[in-house]
């Protein structure tokens, strides 16, 4: 049983690496300098400007705060997790 699941997850993983392969080349080939500050200044300015919003009044310290905004689940794990909690 425990090596059907190793399999498993080992060919869903090589499946989504070979499919990223195949789409990043095409997509990278439209990459702008401003594509890419905009997407670190998301990831890095942004996210912790959300988390400190929707923590605000919750008696947190700041760096309770921004350590949950740079290390917090981000995208689809976060609606997982809110899911199971």
């Amino acid at each position: 049983m425990e090596f059907s699941e190793r399999l498993g997850l080992l060919l869903a993983s090589a499946s989504f690496l070979v499919f990223g392969a195949a789409i990043l080349e095409p997509a990278l080939q439209h990459l702008t300098w401003r594509m890419v500050v905009y997407g670190l200044i998301s990831l890095i300015v942004i996210r912790i400007l959300q988390i400190a919003l929707a923590t605000a009044g919750t008696g947190l310290r700041a760096v309770s705060i921004a350590y949950i905004g740079w290390f917090g689940p981000r995208g689809l794990a976060s609606l997982v997790f809110g899911l199971l909690g």
